[in-house]
């Protein structure tokens, strides 16, 4: 919440506090107000709609504003007009803090550290007296007020965050007894007592654990586990959009096309002049320095090329264009990296862990996070179904891939796929197969490219730049992998100590052109060794497209060198 202290030439900071506190105050109590659509208590209901005006006004005055939280502000009023359903009206409170926040300059959370006995004595000394010593709303004073004080035990307590509480003990609440107590106290003892206030509205609301229910306990432990995974993981997913160059996309055109609409709900489809919202999907951050994972065809144009614009929303609501840093097309990869909020600090977003996608097991809990444009929020939990049996993606795609029992719709896809530990693990992707650049998607899928393989050519994509698919032509394994594929044949084959095995080779291709067969070796390409098929894979990117190269092979226990092209995988060469 930043600094409140009431220290001269502090006026401004205490306004801003004041702003993000109503927005919570609103987020918490519409739904007392407004229920089914009709309004059930109307001084509530009159409240939270002073409120949203007065913070308008004072951000309309603010230095430094932001478009698009402002047109958020704007939408909250109307949604509160409109008599909304409450959880419209709480999510767009939820996506609002932050991003009024960061607009202003102050932290949106409160601070970690905390006095829980002191906020106890200053519990009991001011607000028992009101709140009731255990949180009842019956002390002394509470009914010679209307309306009554609130009670930690009520419902609503259970929306009751701690910084809405700081917000309530600092600011007060006008046209109630809540009275404002920054006067009387610090910033850290406001903090406090909100800290211990918001405990007592926990372990009022909380279920109480059934005696003997191993079961339930356990499942209930694995529900908070969830919800911690979602807490920590959701800001870092982004919503990614692609436009397409049109001249003539204006709001009269959309009206035209759609008849008549409201002006607001196509923000996202006008926001750029001259460019048509193309497709949707999701990413998430990578790294310090502002780099996206998502989906390649979420960054495609009808032709297949890459769109001329991509737009990034981070979960609070701002907007960012990104650049497109590389893609590859035939495993559904791509690379933004933010051309705007390049300063960490600006953008507020910390990159989401990544793990070792070679450690999950067929039956680990796995979990899809989308966060496509717009308020929507995808959070699937289940199960891995297949792990990759080969490495190499060249002509088996779908055995590269992990696979899951959560369907993906395709807005989520380009988002990660996290481990129980909420570490990404995975890219949820399209199917094998169904890469459709029509414009009307192909329904979920269950797949994701392993987090190992999508570090892998991202670093590449970084320096190569490249948005094709570099290509010669052959399916390389492992070492071992090839032993155990030719089973008793392998006693007789001669294999180098290091490079990959040669499985397949395209006709025509490079390779075939140059001589390269199956069951050769691979141990060079160009001037690199090949340890491994990500080695291969690495150096096939940063070789490029249209270079020549030289490979070295291993046949028959003798060195063998040919030369060759480095071309775009052709059309014709699909992945199964």
């Amino acid at each position: 919440m930043g600094t409140l202290a009431l220290a001269a030439g502090a006026q401004a900071t205490v306004d801003q506090g004041r702003m993000l506190f109503l927005v919570r105050y609103i987020g918490a109590d519409y739904a007392d107000a407004v229920q089914n659509g009709v309004v059930v208590q109307q001084q509530e209901y009159d409240e939270v709609l002073r409120f949203s005006r007065e913070v308008m006004q004072q951000y309309d005055a603010a230095p430094g504003r932001v478009g698009d939280v402002a047109l958020g502000l704007a939408a909250l009023e109307r949604l509160i007009v409109e008599r909304a359903p409450e959880q419209e009206v709480v999510d767009r409170t939820r996506v609002l803090i932050p991003a009024l926040a960061a607009s202003l300059g102050v932290p949106a959370e409160a601070p970690a550290a905390r006095d829980a006995a002191r906020g106890a004595a200053l519990y009991a000394s001011e607000c028992a007296r009101c709140h009731g010593a255990a949180g009842d709303g019956n002390g002394d004073e509470a009914a010679s007020f209307t309306p009554r004080p609130p009670s930690p035990r009520d419902a609503r307590a259970a929306r009751w965050s701690v910084e809405q509480i700081y917000g309530a003990v600092t600011y007060g609440v006008d046209g109630t007894a809540m009275a404002s107590y920054r006067d009387a106290y610090d910033e850290a003892q406001r903090w406090d007592v909100a800290a211990y206030t918001a405990k007592l509205a926990a372990d009022a609301t909380a279920m109480p654990e059934p005696e003997n229910d191993a079961g339930l306990s356990l499942a209930l432990q694995m529900q908070e586990a969830f919800t911690r995974i979602a807490a920590r993981a959701q800001p870092s997913v982004v919503g990614v959009t692609s436009f397409v160059a049109d001249p003539e996309w204006t709001l009269e055109r959309l009206t035209a096309e759609r008849g008549m609409a409201w002006i607001q709900a196509h923000t996202e489809e006008l926001r750029y002049p001259g460019y048509r919202k193309h497709r949707a999907g999701s990413g998430f951050l990578v790294s310090d320095d502002g780099y996206v994972l998502t989906a390649d065809h979420v960054i495609r144009d009808e032709q297949g090329e890459v769109a001329p614009l991509v737009s990034i929303e981070l979960r609070d609501g701002r907007h960012a264009k990104a650049r497109v840093a590389g893609a590859e097309p035939t495993i559904d990869l791509g690379v933004l990296h933010l051309v705007e909020l390049t300063d960490p600090k600006e953008r507020n977003v910390a990159p989401l862990a990544t793990g070792d996608s070679e450690g999950i097991q067929v039956g680990s809990w796995v979990i899809a996070v989308g966060d496509p444009p717009g308020a929507d929020v995808t959070y699937s939990v289940g199960t891995l179904a297949a792990r990759p049996e080969r490495q190499c993606y060249q002509e088996e795609l779908s055995r590269t891939l992990l696979q899951t029992s959560v369907p993906v719709a395709p807005e989520s896809q380009g988002g990660p796929l996290l481990d129980i530990q909420g570490r990404a693990i995975g890219v949820t992707v399209q199917r094998p197969g169904g890469l459709d650049l029509s414009g009307s998607g192909n329904g979920d899928s269950r797949y994701a490219l392993p987090m190992n393989l999508a570090l892998n050519i991202y670093e590449a994509l970084k320096v190569a730049q490249s948005d094709r698919s570099p290509w010669i032509g052959v399916s390389v394994l492992e070492l071992a992998s090839a032993r155990r594929r030719l089973g008793t044949q392998a006693r007789s084959v001669d294999f180098p100590r290091t490079g990959v095995y040669i499985d397949d080779v395209f006709e025509p291709s490079p390779a075939s052109r140059a001589g390269v067969r199956p069951g050769d070796f691979l141990v060079a390409l160009g001037t690199h060794r090949v340890l491994s098929v990500a080695d291969f894979q690495k150096w096939l990117y940063l070789g490029g497209i249209g270079s020549d190269v030289d490979v070295e092979l291993f046949r028959g226990g003798k060195a063998v060198k040919h030369r060759l092209r480095i071309e775009a995988r052709p059309k014709e060469a699909t992945t199964r």
